[in-house]
Order: structure tokens, then C-alpha cells, then sequence
């Protein structure tokens, strides 16, 4: 566990400076496959629609997935893990959602909300199609971590995106001030 936790420590320091959003976001995927899991998944929330964005096996790249889409069923895992906002393990295969049984073919998975602000804007979730045991307690753990070294990449990449476009506001209000001052000279 302590050598997992470390992976974390260490993508975390590969993610700053990562940007935009969505590259990220990938970086995230690929990092989660270092610490133990052959396979990580990315779905997009809004409100109650789910759309699962990216995949990434330990043999591959992330790329693009042209999963499902569509409204979470109200008693699925997903919907338990918006509504809580807390990470879960997913090994009752009639509770994961449609659009993640479909899409990826899972048995048992762990996952765990990306917030911003209060906001679950993506579900992270990760497992090992091969593998012989279901999910762990240990496992939610750290897709759990990994969503909040997620969370708060993507809260610094907003707030750099605005610092850049206030300075810039600044400083074309700079240059038009200037234009005006030297039309009235």
C-alpha cells in the first residue's frame, strides 16, 4: 500500500503543470494504470448523464472511446457515487450502470467522483479484467486519491486559464488607455 501511495506522490508531481484539461485528464488515466490496475476509464458526468470519454490500458495509449451514453440509472453504483460523492468498490455486476456494463465490459471496478468545487464533474475508475479477485478496500483507496490529485490538477488549470486571461484583459486595457492618452496629447 505504501509503495501505491508513493506512485501517487510521484504522478502527482507529473501532472502539475499539465494542460489543458482534457491532456490531463489522460496523463490521470495512464498514471493510474502505473500503480496496479491493467485498465482506467474516464466518464464524463453532467447532472445525471454519464459519457464515458477515454480508456487506457497498461499495454496502450489513452485514447478517445466511443462508449455509451446517456442517463445514469437511479440505483446504479454510478448514481450511488454522484449522489455521495464518495469513492466505491462496484462488484454487484447488477448495479453498475448500463452504460459502463455495455461500454466496458466490467465485472467489479473501482471508482471515485472528480470534483470541482461540490461539483462531480467526471467519475475515475479503474480495474483488472484478468485478475482473478474482485476489487479491494485497498484499490478504492487509491482510484480515490488519484481523483483528488485529478480534481485539483484541473482546479489549478482553471485558475491559471483565468490568471492568463485577466492579465490579458489588463494589459489591453493597458495598450487602450495608452492609444487614448497619446490621441489627447
Amino acid at each position: 500500500l505504501v509503495s501505491r501511495f508513493r506512485a501517487i506522490q510521484h504522478a502527482a508531481g507529473n501532472l502539475a503543470g499539465t494542460a489543458p484539461e482534457d491532456r490531463l485528464l489522460l496523463r490521470v488515466l495512464s498514471e493510474v494504470c502505473r500503480c496496479g490496475f491493467t485498465r482506467a476509464w474516464l466518464g464524463a458526468v453532467d447532472r445525471l448523464s454519464l459519457t464515458i470519454e477515454h480508456v487506457h490500458r497498461t499495454a496502450g495509449r489513452a485514447a478517445p472511446f466511443t462508449g455509451r451514453s446517456g442517463t445514469i440509472a437511479p440505483h446504479s453504483y454510478e448514481a450511488e457515487l454522484i449522489r455521495r460523492r464518495t469513492p466505491l468498490r462496484a462488484i454487484d455486476t447488477d448495479r453498475i450502470d448500463p452504460i459502463v456494463s455495455d461500454s466496458i465490459r466490467s465485472r467489479s471496478y473501482v471508482a471515485a467522483p472528480i470534483l470541482v468545487d461540490t461539483r462531480v464533474i467526471a467519475i475515475l475508475s479503474a480495474d483488472r479484467p484478468a485478475g482473478p479477485l474482485p476489487m479491494t478496500a485497498e484499490d478504492r483507496e487509491i482510484i480515490a486519491a488519484f481523483a483528488t490529485v485529478a480534481a485539483q490538477a484541473i482546479q489549478r488549470a482553471l485558475l491559471t486559464r483565468q490568471l492568463d486571461e485577466m492579465q490579458a484583459d489588463i494589459r489591453r486595457s493597458e495598450e487602450h488607455t495608452s492609444e487614448l492618452q497619446s490621441h489627447h496629447d
